[in-house]
């Protein structure tokens, strides 16, 4: 895994600070979704909290390290889906190996981060090759227990379900003596995941929660506007990190349609690489990482491809059936080429911008002379880290204010030419009276804002929250950029 060292030049890589800010509220008492709310479901802030309770307080190398023990264990599982599929063939091991390849080529912020399409993959991966055990026509606890892992999987990232889907179109697709059975198998595998993960709120008296996170995810949805640029550009990065995988998958499926050689492992993977992309580009919303979920089946298919016997021809071939066939063959060694390639370019790229893990001492000691570490901060500026250095969680349900003022990523709201007023269409009303209800049941003793300088998005643009602040706090302390306002005494 020697590719996956640059995810180590910098301390946080795409999402995993938010994962990080959810993780400490947990560990500090809080409940999820009901003191820390986000769209993603519970695993991935479940995942990052244990792994800071067995290794130490934000240890994001421990975080890394896991991804990478769960990539090699995903590797593992590509390697048994492929015997699964292709039992006369001895490709295991090959595609295993470009897998790993395939999870390290590309832009690191959407290939190194610890997201949640990386560590669901385990449990997706698993799950695919349990279904399709013993020609699909195993023993029904088989296709229950590839339901049950695709169940966790969807705890880490719920278009995790799209292989499910998959799955079930194959079963139907079968005899129909074993149809009903592995349907009916996998699907109460799955179900019983979701009883558990259901029970696990309601039993406790968080029902309400449950339902505030679906709400919460409901809002995205309908949040924000398809911004094309920004949806080309996650495309071009998929297609410039994966485009030898893609190539070859692709002429993959070409033949498999080609010549109609629809086997029953053929068509399986056909069903997963439909479902898993159709899956990726469900909603309003695409980025790059998305793809990942998709990269175990692309590449088996380009493994196919890699694998296949050259033709038995001894003359050359000539024109683009030549050159196709040069590529097929140097494959892997440009695959190897592409990855040390991105290796370099990101280690140099992290290298270059990183930070200091405090980079506001200022602030930090202002605020550490004025709270303890049992306070909670409320913070309404974009640059959360600021929270790690000071040790110190965040106020409210709310770590991030994007909802609530409209600068959702991927749209033109995220554009530094954005305002508060040309992003009010976007935000999200019906979260403003939890945030009110949240900051009058707290009263946090510092809110941290932008200088209007620095921002357009700063507390005065919106007035209800400005008149809590202006009734409940000092003027603004002015502290390195930032605009700290100190709760008045009684």
């Amino acid at each position: 895994m020697l590719f996956s060292l640059p995810a180590f030049v910098r301390v946080f890589l795409n999402d995993m600070d938010f994962y990080t800010h959810v993780a400490d509220k947990l560990i500090a008492g809080g409940l999820l979704y009901r003191d820390a709310l986000d769209t993603k479901p519970p695993a991935i802030f479940l995942h990052y909290a244990l792994v800071f309770r067995w290794f130490g307080p934000d240890s994001l190398a421990a975080v890394k390290i896991v991804t990478i023990a769960f990539v090699a264990l995903t590797a593992a599982g590509v390697a048994a889906l492929w015997r699964a599929l292709m039992p006369r063939s001895g490709g295991g091991g090959a595609a295993a190996f470009l897998f790993v390849l395939a999870s390290v080529c590309g832009w690191g912020e959407d290939f190194l981060s610890s997201n949640t399409e990386v560590l669901a993959n385990l449990f997706l991966v698993w799950g695919v090759w349990a279904f399709a055990k013993d020609r699909f026509e195993g023993r029904p606890w088989w296709p229950a227990l590839g339901g049950a892992l695709m169940g966790i999987a969807c705890l880490y990232r719920l278009q995790s379900a799209a292989a499910l889907g998959a799955c079930v179109l194959m079963a139907l697709a079968g005899p129909v003596r074993v149809r009903l059975t592995r349907v009916a198998s996998a699907a109460a595998g799955f179900a019983a995941t979701a009883v558990l993960f259901v029970a696990a709120w309601t039993t406790t008296g968080r029902a309400g929660d449950l339902v505030q996170w679906l709400q919460y995810g409901r809002y995205y949805l309908r949040s924000g506007e398809v911004y094309w640029p920004a949806l080309l550009a996650q495309t071009g990065v998929v297609l410039v990190s994966q485009a030898a995988f893609l190539l070859l998958a692709a002429w993959q499926v070409r033949c498999i349609v080609g010549q109609r050689s629809f086997s029953r492992a053929n068509v399986f993977l056909l069903l997963l690489i439909a479902c898993s992309l159709a899956a990726a580009g469900a909603g309003v919303r695409f980025f790059a990482h998305y793809y990942i979920q998709a990269l175990p089946f692309v590449v088996i298919l380009a493994t196919a491809r890699v694998l296949e016997p050259a033709s038995a021809s001894r003359a050359p071939l000539a024109g683009v059936r030549g050159a196709a066939e040069a590529f097929r063959r140097r494959a892997p060694a440009l695959i190897v080429a592409q990855a040390a390639i991105f290796a370099i370019v990101n280690a140099g790229f992290y290298f270059w911008t990183r930070e200091p893990r405090n980079a506001y001492p200022d602030l930090v000691r202002f605020v550490q002379a004025r709270t303890s570490r049992a306070d909670r901060i409320f913070v309404w500026t974009p640059r959360t880290h600021i929270l790690f250095a000071m040790d110190r969680v965040f106020a409210t349900r709310f770590i991030s204010n994007d909802f609530l003022v409209g600068r959702i990523y991927g749209t033109r709201h995220r554009l530094r030419s954005a305002t508060a007023d040309s992003a009010r269409d976007a935000a999200v009303p019906e979260l403003w009276p939890l945030l009110m209800h949240d900051l009058e049941a707290e009263r946090p003793p510092l809110i941290i804002d932008d200088t209007p300088a620095r921002s357009s998005f700063t507390i005065d643009h919106y007035p209800e929250l400005a008149a809590f602040v202006a009734r409940s706090y000092e003027p603004c302390h002015v502290v390195e950029s930032f605009c700290v306002y100190v709760r008045r005494k009684p």
